[in-house]
């Protein structure tokens, strides 16, 4: 191989390599319009007859780790909610001191308060580990 060649496939290289880099600079300032019309698409293919929505505004899209967003006035809301239910539970069964498993109405009641409270939890440990 020639001395010369060498140099000119360095500099092809790094041309190449910026020329790449000042593209992929140049197209981030569409990422909102992208995740706009992302948005769109995905909420017309979710519903039976995407010719009835009609989109009056697009917010600018937040950037959150994973895809639940819960913020801290809706875990306050949810958690008082739970407290709520939690209350009722043991004023209906004594603090669970008469607990009956037959009664259906308390059971799916405390089942459901579980499972919400397992979703805050799994929603607030998306928050905090970056993905």
């Amino acid at each position: 191989m020639r001395p010369g060649m060498k140099i000119g496939i360095i500099l092809a290289s790094i041309v190449l390599f910026w020329s790449g880099v000042f593209c992929l600079v140049c197209c981030s300032d569409n990422l909102n319009d992208r995740a706009a019309d992302m948005a769109e698409k995905a909420l017309r293919a979710s519903v039976d007859n995407p010719e009835s929505i009609r989109i009056l505004a697009v917010s600018k899209p937040d950037s959150v780790f994973g895809h639940t967003y819960i913020t801290q006035e809706e875990k306050m809301a949810l958690s008082m909610a739970m407290v709520e239910i939690n209350r009722k539970v043991m004023e209906a069964t004594d603090g669970l001191e008469d607990f009956d498993p037959d009664d259906k109405e308390t059971a799916a009641l405390m089942e459901r308060q579980m499972s919400a409270m397992s979703g805050l939890r799994r929603a607030a440990d998306g928050l905090r580990r970056p993905a």
